[in-house]
């Protein structure tokens, strides 16, 4: 038998998707004896969701977070049914999983003004697991069967892009690329990774900006394809050529990404000590709690995960 492995799964806005499309995910799969996933949710949450789960697995219902010491060998599903905020399920998943009793989590939607009534002064997931780590540099990744995204800066200012962006930190955006492209499909991992430019014309050789200077030199130095003038990187057949495209901000790499993979795709956090996954789409408040929520990201992102611990990634 191998090893156990625990995956947490934090559910959250309480007013948002993110409860029915865990509940409908844990329904779908077929865990192996070795795989556990611990699900936080807020205790006053809807019966219904709970049920979906029981449908196919034994559940075990704890109130309290030191009685994840318990011996579960009897359950595969944990239901965790707590008064903590959806927030402080995300920083308890993180210490468990520093701790290596949670060999990886993955999120549901948490939008960044519950992170901030909740007391948090982090802007997104990314940031809060940055400093409870305190890992130096975290990119966000966006797995998909047509093409894989990773952002080079992730929650700032636009004006505040090109001040963020060095030598250095292509550097690691490149190796984290790299990392990315190596857990892609088979037919996608044998491409290249591409960078992108940063500004329109990829600067028209200095004449709408100057960056795409020393992002040439540094691509050439480092053999890489780039940088791709951004208004074109994502035609059809660019598509074919690249495993993995760098966008050095956040639109530039979501827009055409969210586009192509409505309802799938898979975010993952690269950079962290431990497995962290996600869906690549919000909390949909509009369709909460109206059972027609689509599961798919979020089934794919758990899938992911534990296909990852396993591997010990």
């Amino acid at each position: 038998m191998s090893d156990l492995v625990n995956i947490a799964i934090t559910t959250g806005d309480t007013d948002g998707i993110g409860l029915e499309i865990s509940s409908k995910t844990i329904e779908s799969l077929n865990l192996e004896d070795h795989q556990r996933i611990f699900i936080f949710r807020d205790k006053k949450a809807p019966s219904q969701y709970l049920d979906i789960i029981k449908k196919n697995y034994a559940v075990k219902t704890i109130t309290k977070i030191e009685d994840l010491c318990q011996n579960f060998s009897e359950q595969q599903i944990v239901d965790i049914a707590t008064s903590l905020s959806p927030t402080q399920w995300v920083d308890t998943a993180i210490d468990f999983c520093k701790s290596n009793f949670f060999k990886g989590m993955v999120t549901a939607p948490l939008s960044k003004l519950t992170m901030k009534k909740n007391g948090y002064t982090h802007i997104g997931h990314t940031q809060l697991l940055k400093d409870r780590t305190q890992t130096s540099n975290l990119f966000m990744g966006f797995m998909g069967k047509h093409f894989n995204v990773l952002l080079v800066t992730d929650h700032i200012p636009l004006s505040e892009v090109p001040k963020h962006l060095s030598e250095e930190l292509l550097h690691e955006a490149l190796f984290h690329a790299q990392a990315l492209k190596n857990i892609s499909a088979n037919n996608i991992r044998q491409r290249p990774v591409a960078f992108l430019g940063l500004n329109p014309h990829n600067g028209e050789d200095g004449l709408i900006g100057s960056e795409e200077g020393w992002i040439q030199h540094f691509l050439l130095k480092n053999k890489c394809s780039g940088p791709l003038v951004p208004d074109a990187a994502f035609l059809s057949q660019n598509l074919q050529k690249y495993s993995v495209f760098v966008c050095l901000y956040h639109d530039q790499g979501l827009i055409p990404f969210k586009m192509a993979h409505q309802h799938s795709g898979v975010h993952i956090t690269l950079g962290l000590p431990f497995v962290r996954t996600s869906v690549d789409h919000g909390t949909a408040k509009d369709i909460a709690h109206k059972n027609v929520a689509d599961f798919r990201s979020m089934k794919e992102a758990t899938e992911l995960a534990f296909k990852l611990c396993q591997k010990g990634e």
